[in-house]
């Protein structure tokens, strides 16, 4: 299996990104998002994590909202979960604490290039094949 990593800065995007996805037959549990949002107290720029995606029944949508305190632990094992590991992991966790939506996709390394030029028409500012 490989990654996909993408990078959107609006949600318009990501939503038919996700639809399209789903289309494609990638499962929800193999798409992982992080987003940052208001930071809780004591928590920095913590990002909002959904592990696995879900999607409600003819949607495909992010849903993504407000970070929560255990964000950054959630960040963390998520990346690790997709084998995404130090300076990757930095890069990714800070855009998405900058703000941006980071969309993880698991999938077959025959379906990576088709992948990543989707993400691209949908508005992905980055998409890179990661593992």
């Amino acid at each position: 299996m490989s990654v996909v990593a993408s990078v959107f800065d609006n949600e318009a995007g990501l939503d038919q990104a996700l639809r399209l996805l789903n289309a494609q037959g990638i499962a929800g549990k193999d798409i992982h998002l992080m987003q940052g949002g208001s930071p809780q107290p004591g928590v920095a720029g913590a990002p909002l994590v959904v592990p696995p995606a879900v999607f409600a029944e003819g949607s495909g949508g992010s849903n993504l909202g407000d970070s929560n305190a255990a964000g950054i632990a959630l960040a963390a094992a998520s990346l690790d979960e997709m084998n995404i590991t130090g300076e990757a992991q930095e890069y990714y966790r800070s855009l998405a604490n900058q703000g941006s939506a980071v969309a993880l996709i698991r999938c077959d390394e025959a379906q990576c290039s088709t992948i990543v030029d989707l993400l691209r028409r949908c508005g992905a500012s980055r998409a890179d094949q990661l593992a």
